[in-house]
């Protein structure tokens, strides 16, 4: 916008204005010229525009060089372009050496003195501020000596005067500036600058401009910088820093965040894993309650063998009494029953010998026919009529041939007599043999019969009296077993068995019952318990929230009462209250602290405000405020408290103890919802182990019924077993009698064989006598044959000589010879009779008198056998009875020890058993229900063993798989595992320590590591990891916001410095020679390509975070996908470096364009700077630029003076020096110009002029004073 200057001739100055630097006094600081210490106090008096005369090389640059320090410019900074390095050290050469600066506050008797001095060793200023006016008793003692540094505070407090602290620079450009730096140091200055700054507000900045104005050669990059290091106070006022902008995060953070966040989503999603591992717990916690339950399960069943033990140890004593009981019966019946046995005996034998006398002649007889020789002996008379019939026919026939049949006859005759003669030799000879063989024969009988009497009364072999003893037993065996067999029942064990499975059926279905109802209730409980952690999850949650929320909440209040540099409330307090008290009641509390806003006070506002004032309290309260076009009243609004410091720190009491509450309050909901998640857990785990114990009630109920079936099945069994046993005992007794009795028969047949083979030899004997006889017999028979043959064959021929007489006489031969046959035939059975007649006798003999006797002794030897069998019998029945009571007793016994022996080996087995194997395992399951031998209590128990070592090593397997899992990375899971893995070792090691190692089994330390393990999956475990992870993603959220916002507020902070300079340029006073002067700032900070992913991310966090950032704080779940691919996007931009910079200076234009004579002139380089038309249009374009910055710097209306430097103002025509001047008063700024000579034109425009003598000294002349004799300078047109 054009500016219109005007010209004031004289430019005049109020030496009473306030805020003002009045005097500079140098106290005994280096002599230029004699490069020694001056031995002066110097004094420049700069209340009104003055000129600093002196020869090139006497000091005076080197003192306004000063000037600066006071506003708390650097040295460096002052020296910057000079060539020249200490500034300190060069002026200030000794320890009395110093400069002080004496300023006006509120009124001309509210005066300050600011002391300089050079810290000892150290090319830097430290500054002392003194209450009141400057006087030369401070530096110069009472002997006319330089006061040193290290006596100037003493000296003045012991003369009452209040004097700050030694400030560094900083500290003190923070006090006399008025800084609002946002430091504990800063804060601790503040009270020190409400007593010495030098205006009533904050001046930063005002340091730079000071440096500015005493530049000897100024460029536009000197203006841009000046322009830079105005936009650099935005973030942190007081800050010295560059205005590039770095985002701070190390890709290896963000790359490992993003790995935690992957990790943390695998891990949780890896509940495959944590299913295995809490079902193998499960499985090895059911395996252990079973071989608990086989532990409660041996302890009964050794119980049951110890009192079995005694049980038989009883009946073996018993028994034992019984034994010898039925042992002294045995002797004394034994020996009346065989006495009896071998009576009878005896007279069965004698009887047996009478009837067995009859019995062998009987068979003798029978042998020769006897029968037969009876009826031949019979048929005699009947041989003898017959052959007198035959011999009277053959006579008559042959009486016709008497004399042939005499001669035959006398020829048979003699044949016949001679064979008689023959035959009666040889029938002597027979009957001697005969007869010698019959007394040879009875002989021998007589020896027989005496060794029949010996055998018959001879006792019975043994093996057949015990073959008829097992037989009669046997059969008696038999008829008891047939007789068992069909009243038969099913043994006492199985019967026992099955009672004791129906038991233990009734019982399984009680323990069935209430395991049901126990799962039921457990399921309910864990369903509360979910419900119960859900709604305390929640409360947590809403907890965490209230807690996130009242902190932020408070750290809010914290920042009100000292807001940060560019905030809305900053701004507000940098200025009077009664400024934006009225805007205050409109404001939202929420946005004070933002400092992407711009806020600033309009020039209107101080003007309403200095009306309001010249009203006086008087006038009708009324406070209005423009919201837009709106126009409002807010006096009946209160004032907020966040509006004075007072109620800020009301509100800071009340929101702590608001956040005390809420932290005790979730305190109580984690507490609460800790221990939700332990009974949750617990009831889970009861109910895993209930639902185990189910599972083994409903098997044991199944087993059980099973096993009642069995049972039934087994009586069943038994019974038929038991009937079929004495069935097949019956059998076997049957098989044995047969057995027995063919034995019996093989024996006796033996016996008789025997008895028969003496007889036989007997008989041979006999009959070998008879063969002997009877040979001799034959060969008397042969010889009678031989006889009979030659008196035949005599015969024969006398006959055929008879037969050819008589065939010579005619009679028949044939006829003849057939009545010679028949009367031979006859004559052979008449011998034959005679000579068996003897035998017939004997018969007869036999017949009358022995042959009846034969039943009576049949009869009586069958009677004394029946009598023998029954004594037989009787000591049978006894032995037998003997042996069954003997076999019983010995049964009972073996039986009784047998079992002993098996329940002693089975009680060692299951003592072992439960020492060596089921000793650990103390928690119980379900009874065991089933057989409780230890056969089936081992094996069940080395399966149950198995199976749990299967199941352990699976379990710790799945949890080493999930462990490593859980540390593939370096990451506070691997960290919470860790701490637990080091609890549960520190568990493990305190066992041990405490000697109770042996008794945490590694199952149990496995499920317990494994449970350990998998309480990460527990919402209450993890929420906080997955709280810290987002809460770092809200880092990088903030981080892009910040860097975003940042920039986009630099930017802002660049328009409005640019608005800023162009209401500064319209307040300025004008100079004719140009018009229309613009300064333009613009910055392309935003164009930057890095940006548009950050912005992108900065838009989201806007959207998202902002409006539910209370939520997200306490919110457990893992980012997002989106999440995590805008935090990637992010990790995209940071360089390897670790450092996103952007240098916003680069991106900052500075531009002036004016018109100078009608010509259009844009300056924006210092090449354009350089080419203007006079050097006297450059330093004006200079002066307006800084005024419009020192306008900028102080605020609109601010009573705050400024002391100008400027050096060689020669080069100014007096016509601009004029306006110069003119436009510094305008601007409340007094002008200290220097000059080795002076034109007494340019000073007659100066209320005073300073000369710097060789000496160091300085002469004051006022305006009214005669006029130097100053050589005059040629002026810069």
């Amino acid at each position: 916008m054009p500016v219109a200057f005007s010209y004031s001739s004289g430019p005049k100055t109020d030496p009473s204005m306030p805020h003002r630097l009045r005097k500079v006094f140098a106290v005994n600081i280096r002599n230029a010229s004699t490069n020694a210490v001056s031995q002066q106090i110097a004094q420049l008096d700069l209340r009104a525009h003055t000129m600093a005369i002196g020869e090139n090389g006497v000091g005076k640059s080197s003192f306004m060089r000063l000037i600066p320090l006071f506003y708390g410019a650097s040295p460096e900074r002052i020296l910057r372009g000079t060539q020249k390095h200490h500034l300190i050290g060069y002026t200030l050469p000794g320890p009395s050496s110093a400069v002080a600066f004496e300023y006006e506050r509120e009124t001309e008797d509210d005066l300050r003195l600011v002391v300089m001095f050079a810290k000892p060793g150290a090319e830097r200023p430290e500054f002392m501020i003194v209450e009141g006016a400057y006087k030369e008793s401070y530096f110069v003692d009472e002997n006319g000596d330089f006061v040193d540094r290290d006596r100037f505070k003493d000296r003045l407090e012991a003369m009452n005067i209040e004097v700050s602290p030694r400030f560094e620079l900083h500290e003190y450009r923070s006090v006399i500036l008025y800084e609002h730096r946002h430091t504990k140091e800063a804060r601790s200055l503040r009270p020190w600058a409400a007593r010495h700054s030098l205006g009533p507000s904050s001046l930063f900045g005002l340091d730079l401009i000071a440096v500015a104005m005493t530049s000897e050669k100024i460029t536009f990059r000197d203006l841009q910088n000046l322009v830079l290091e105005r936009l650099n106070d935005s973030a942190f006022e007081g800050a010295r820093n560059s205005n590039a902008r770095q985002l701070r995060k190390d890709r290896k953070d963000v790359d490992s965040w993003l790995a935690n966040v992957k990790h943390a989503q695998e891990v949780l999603n890896d509940t495959a894993r944590k299913k295995v591992i809490e079902e193998q717990a499960g499985k090895v916690g059911q395996i252990a309650l079973d071989l608990g339950s086989l532990r409660a399960a041996c302890d009964l069943s050794i119980d049951r063998r110890v009192a079995t033990l005694d049980q038989l140890d009883l009946e073996l004593g018993k028994l034992t009494v019984a034994m010898h009981d039925l042992e002294q019966s045995a002797t004394e019946g034994a020996a009346t029953h065989a006495r009896a046995v071998s009576e009878s005996k005896t007279q069965l034998a004698s009887a047996a010998v009478a009837v067995e006398e009859i019995q062998g002649q009987e068979q003798h007889f029978t042998s020769i026919g006897i029968k037969s020789l009876v009826a031949e002996h019979a048929l005699q008379g009947q041989y003898t009529h017959d052959k007198q019939v035959t011999t009277t026919e053959h006579n008559s026939l042959t009486e016709r041939a008497n004399d042939a049949q005499q001669v035959l006859q006398v020829t048979l005759a003699n044949l016949e007599k001679d064979l008689q003669a023959r035959k009666g030799q040889i029938q002597t000879q027979r009957e001697t043999a005969t007869r010698e063989c019959e007394a040879q024969v009875a002989a021998v009988e007589e020896e027989r019969n005496g060794v029949i009497a010996e055998l018959d009364s001879a006792p019975a072999a043994p093996r057949l009296v015990e073959i008829d003893e097992l037989i009669a037993q046997h059969r008696g065996g038999i008829g008891s077993h047939e007789a068992l067999a069909r009243v038969a029942e099913a043994p006492e064990e199985a019967q026992e068995h099955l009672a004791g499975a129906e038991a233990s059926l009734a019982q399984a279905n009680q323990v069935l019952s209430e395991r049901k109802q126990y799962v039921e209730r457990t399921r309910l409980e864990v369903k509360s318990g979910d419900g119960l952690q859900t709604q305390t999850l929640q409360t947590l949650n809403q907890a965490e929230a209230q807690l996130v929320d009242a902190a932020a909440h408070h750290e809010v209040l914290q920042a009100q009462l000292n807001p940060p540099a560019g905030s809305v409330l900053a701004t507000l307090r940098a200025q009077p209250t009664a400024l934006w008290t009225g805007a205050a009641k409109v404001l939202d509390p929420e946005r004070l602290l933002r400092t992407d806003l711009t806020a600033r006070f309009e020039d209107g506002a101080f003007r309403a405000a200095e009306l309001k004032q010249q009203d006086g309290p008087d006038v009708e309260e009324s406070e209005e405020v423009n919201v837009g076009p709106l126009r409002l009243n807010v006096a009946p609004i209160e004032l907020p408290q966040w509006a004075t410091q007072d109620g800020a720190r009301a509100r800071i009491a009340a929101s702590a103890a608001n956040l005390e509450s809420i932290r005790a309050r979730h305190k109580e909901a984690h507490t609460a919802a800790k221990k939700a998640q332990t009974d949750l857990d617990a009831a889970r785990k009861a109910l895993q182990t209930g639902e185990h114990e189910l599972n083994r009630a409903t098997t044991n109920q199944v087993d059980t019924a099973e096993a009642v079936v069995r049972a039934k099945k087994h009586v069943a069994l038994e019974l038929e077993r038991v009937r079929k046993g004495h069935a097949e005992e019956a059998a076997k007794l049957r098989l044995a009698v047969s057995a027995l009795t063919s034995e019996f028969n093989t024996l006796t047949k033996d016996e008789q064989a025997r008895r028969g083979s003496v007889l036989r030899q007997f008989d041979e004997r006999i009959g070998k006598l008879r063969t002997q006889r009877d040979e001799a017999l034959a060969q008397l028979t042969v010889e009678a044959g031989a006889a009979d043959t030659g008196d035949k064959e005599q015969r024969v021929k006398a006959q055929e000589a008879h037969d050819r007489a008589l065939e010579g006489l005619g009679v028949d031969p044939a006829k003849v010879q057939v009545l010679n046959e028949r009367i031979g035939a006859l004559d052979a059975k008449l011998v034959a009779i005679a000579q068996n007649a003897h035998n017939v006798a004997a018969w007869r003999k036999f017949e009358l008198e022995l042959l009846p006797l034969k039943p009576e002794r049949e009869a009586r030897a069958q009677e004394l056998r029946r009598r023998a069998e029954a004594a037989a019998d009787e000591k049978t029945k006894f032995e037998k009875g003997l042996m069954e009571k003997r076999a019983a007793l010995t049964t009972a016994e073996a039986k009784a020890r047998s079992s002993r022996n098996a329940t002693q080996e089975e009680l060692d087995n299951l003592r072992r058993l439960r020492t060596q194997l089921l000793a650990p395992y103390r928690l119980q399951g379900p009874a065991h229900v089933g057989d409780d031998a230890y056969y089936t209590l081992s094996t069940t128990t080395k399966t149950r063993l198995d199976m749990l070592g299967t199941a352990t090593q699976r379990l710790e397997s799945v949890t080493r798989d999930l462990c490593s899992r859980m540390r593939e990375r370096q990451s506070s899971i691997s960290q919470w595992l860790d701490g637990v893995q080091a609890a549960h070792n520190a568990l493990v090691q305190q066992r041990e320590q405490d000697g109770l190692g042996d008794a945490y089994l590694p199952h149990e330390r496995a499920v317990d590591w494994g449970r350990a393990v998998c309480d990460w999956f527990e919402p209450l475990t993890h929420r906080q990891y997955h709280i810290a992870l987002r809460h770092e993603m809200d880092g990088y959220f903030a981080a892009a916001e910040s860097f975003v916002n940042h920039i986009a507020n630099f930017e802002s902070r660049v328009d409005e410095l640019n608005r800023q300079f162009q209401r500064a340029l319209d307040q300025a006073t004008g100079f004719k020679r140009f018009n229309n002067l613009q300064i333009k700032i613009s910055s392309s900070a935003t164009s930057s390509p890095a940006l548009k992913a950050l912005r992108e991310m900065r838009d989201v966090s806007l959207s998202r975070l902002s409006s539910h950032r209370t939520a997200l704080a306490a919110n457990p779940q893992l980012p997002s996908e989106e999440e995590v691919v805008l935090v990637r996007s992010f990790r995209d931009q940071i360089p390897d470096t670790g450092t996103l910079s952007v240098d916003l200076d680069e991106h900052v234009r500075l531009a002036f364009e004016l018109e100078e004579m009608g010509r259009h002139i844009k300056i924006d380089n210092d090449r354009s700077m350089q080419g203007l038309s006079s050097t006297g249009l450059t330093v004006l374009i200079t002066m307006m630029f800084l005024l419009g910055f020192l306008g900028i710097v102080r605020g609109p209306r601010s009573p705050v003076g400024m002391t100008w430097v400027l050096d060689e103002v020669g080069r100014v025509s007096p016509s601009n020096m004029l306006q110069y001047l003119d436009a510094l008063t305008h601007q409340n700024v007094t002008a200290v110009c220097a000059a080795p000579s002076i034109d007494p034109a340019l000073g007659a425009l100066f209320a005073s002029a300073h000369l710097f003598e060789d000496d160091g000294s300085l002469v004051k002349s006022n305006a009214d004073d005669e006029e130097f004799d100053l050589e005059a300078e040629e002026t810069v047109q």
